[in-house]
C-alpha cells in the first residue's frame, strides 16, 4: 500500500471518528440510547486502536497525569469485583448492570486515543462545531422542557403530562437537572476568556452564548435541588485564576446562601414548598433520601466494607416509612447520593481512590494556568457538589459520560492544529 493510501484511510479513520464524536455530543441531550450506542462505537475504535498500538497506552501510563493512573486503578479493582460478584452461585450482580462498567471502561481508553491518535485532526473550525453542537442540541432540550411545562404537554413522548413545576426537557429532569449547571459554568468561562479566544483562535461564540440563556432559565425553574445547589457552590471557582478578587468574594456569597437555603429547610412550614429548594427538612424527598443513606450505611457497606458490593450491586429493596399520615416506599438501589453509591459499590479502598482522583484531577487543572483549567475547576466542585445529594458518576448514566468528557478535555494539551 502506498503513502498516499495510508494517509487517506488513516483520514477516512479519523474523519468517522470524528462524526461520532459529533452525534454522542447531540445525543447526550437528547436521547440516552443514541448516546450509549455511539459512546460504544468510540470506546470499541479506542480499544482497538490502542491495541494496535500498544506503545501509544504505554507511554501514556508512563507519562500520563497522576489523576488518570488513579482513574485507571479505580476502574481496573472495580471491574475485577465486579466480574466477580457476577461470576458467584448467587449472582448478586446481573448482566445488565455489569455492562454500565463500559462508560468508565471506554472514556478512560479514550483519554490516551485522542490525545495521541486524534488531537491533530482537531482544527479551530471542528472545536467550533463541536461547541455549537453540545450548547445547540442542550438549549433545545432547554426549550422542549419549557414549552413542556408551560402547556402540561411532553413533547418528546407526544402525551399529555403533568410536570409538577419540574423540568423534563429530552432526557428527564433530574439528568437535565443535573447536567446542565456544568455547561452553564463553562459558558461563563468562555465569556471571561472571549477576547482571548476570538483573537488567538478565531472561535466565536456568540452562539454558544446565546444557547446559555435559555439553559440557565430552564435550570433555574427545574425544580432540580442538586443542580442548583451545584452551579451556587461551583460559582467563586469560574474567577480562582481570572479574577481572584472575585473569587474570595463569592467564596463568601456562595457558602452563605448555601448556608440559608439549609436553614431554611428546617424552618419552613411548607411541606413541600413549590420552589423544591426551599422545600421542608422533613419533606418526603428528603425522608426519602436520608432514610437510603442510612439503609446503605447499615446494610449495604458492612457487607464489603474493604472492596465493596460491584457496580450496583445493592439490590432494589423497597421498605415502608411512615411520614405523616402517609407510607412512604424507599429504595436502596441507587443511593441518591455519588458518595454513598460509591461507598456500597466499592468500599473503602474505591472511595478513597475516587476523592484521591478528584482532588488531583483539581489540582493539575489549577497547575495548567489556562482556558481548559479554568473550565475544569468549577466543573469538578459542581460535580462533587451536586454529587452529595445525586449519584452522578457510578450508575452508567450520560451523566457519567459528560463527566467524562470534560475530564477528557482536561488532559488535553491547549493547543490546536492552525489549519482550518
Amino acid at each position: 500500500m502506498t503513502n498516499i493510501a495510508i494517509k487517506n484511510k488513516n483520514l477516512l479513520f479519523l474523519k468517522i471518528v470524528f462524526f461520532s464524536v459529533c452525534v454522542l455530543v447531540i445525543s447526550t441531550h437528547i436521547s440516552t440510547s443514541i448516546a450509549g450506542l455511539f459512546h460504544g462505537i468510540l470506546g470499541i475504535i479506542a480499544t482497538y486502536s490502542l491495541f494496535k498500538s500498544k506503545k501509544d497506552i504505554l507511554e501514556f501510563l508512563k507519562e500520563g497525569h497522576l489523576s488518570w493512573k488513579i482513574l485507571f486503578l479505580f476502574t481496573t479493582i472495580l471491574s475485577i469485583t465486579s466480574f466477580i460478584y457476577f461470576l458467584m452461585p448467587e449472582k448478586t450482580i446481573n448482566i445488565a448492570d455489569l455492562k454500565k462498567l463500559r462508560y468508565l471502561i471506554f472514556g478512560l481508553l479514550l483519554i490516551p486515543f485522542i490525545n495521541m491518535q486524534f488531537l491533530g485532526f482537531l482544527s479551530r473550525k471542528k472545536l467550533a462545531l463541536l461547541l455549537n453542537l453540545t450548547f445547540g442540541s442542550l438549549a433545545l432540550s432547554a426549550i422542549v422542557g419549557l414549552i413542556g411545562r408551560m402547556i402540561n404537554f411532553d413533547i418528546p413522548r407526544w402525551t399529555p403530562h403533568n410536570f409538577e413545576g419540574r423540568l423534563s426537557g429530552f432526557t428527564g429532569s433530574m439528568q437535565f437537572g443535573y447536567e446542565s449547571p456544568l455547561f452553564v459554568l463553562m459558558s461563563m468561562v468562555l465569556f471571561l476568556n472571549r477576547k482571548i479566544l476570538f483573537e488567538k483562535f478565531k472561535l466565536n461564540l456568540h452562539f454558544v452564548f446565546i444557547c446559555t440563556l435559555p439553559i440557565l432559565l430552564a435550570l433555574i425553574t427545574s425544580n432540580t435541588r442538586g443542580g442548583i445547589i451545584a452551579l451556587l457552590g461551583a460559582l467563586p471557582f469560574i474567577f480562582i485564576q481570572l479574577k481572584p478578587k472575585l473569587f474570595k468574594m463569592f467564596l463568601i456569597i456562595s457558602p452563605t446562601l448555601l448556608g440559608l437555603i439549609v436553614l431554611l429547610s428546617f424552618f419552613t412550614s411548607q411541606e413541600s414548598s413549590s420552589i423544591r429548594l426551599l422545600s421542608t427538612s422533613k419533606s418526603e424527598s428528603n425522608v426519602i433520601r436520608l432514610a437510603v443513606w442510612k439503609k446503605t450505611l447499615e446494610s449495604d457497606f458492612p457487607k464489603a466494607p474493604i472492596f465493596g458490593n460491584g457496580l450496583l450491586a445493592a439490590k432494589t429493596v423497597t421498605f415502608e416509612l411512615r411520614h405523616k399520615e402517609k407510607i412512604l416506599n424507599a429504595s436502596t438501589r441507587i443511593s441518591e447520593s455519588t458518595l454513598f453509591q460509591l461507598i456500597a459499590d466499592t468500599g473503602i479502598v474505591g472511595t478513597l481512590l475516587f476523592i484521591s482522583f478528584i482532588i488531583s484531577w483539581f489540582v493539575e487543572s489549577y497547575k495548567r494556568q489556562d482556558i481548559i483549567g479554568q473550565i475544569s475547576m468549577p466543573v469538578i466542585v459542581a460535580f462533587s457538589t451536586g454529587g452529595l445529594v445525586h449519584s452522578m458518576f457510578i450508575t452508567g448514566t450520560t451523566t457519567a459520560v459528560i463527566l467524562l468528557s470534560f475530564y477528557l478535555i482536561s488532559q488535553l494539551p491547549l493547543k490546536l492544529n492552525p489549519s482550518t
